[in-house]
């Protein structure tokens, strides 16, 4: 769910980054943000399966 959002940002931030080379540190950081979620949401669902005793 998060994929399509992820990719919004990195787009815009690529857009962002070919007009102003200046603005490539504050995409790079909105990717990122986006990312971590993910990260997050990938590590609490192993965390859920270890605790069910299912992995």
């Amino acid at each position: 769910m998060s994929a399509i959002p992820q990719g919004m940002t990195a787009s815009a931030a690529a857009a962002a980054f070919g007009r102003n080379s200046k603005v490539f540190a504050k995409g790079v950081i909105f990717a990122v943000m986006s990312e971590t979620m993910a990260i997050f949401g990938f590590l609490v669902a192993i965390f859920l399966l270890i605790a069910s005793g299912m992995l």
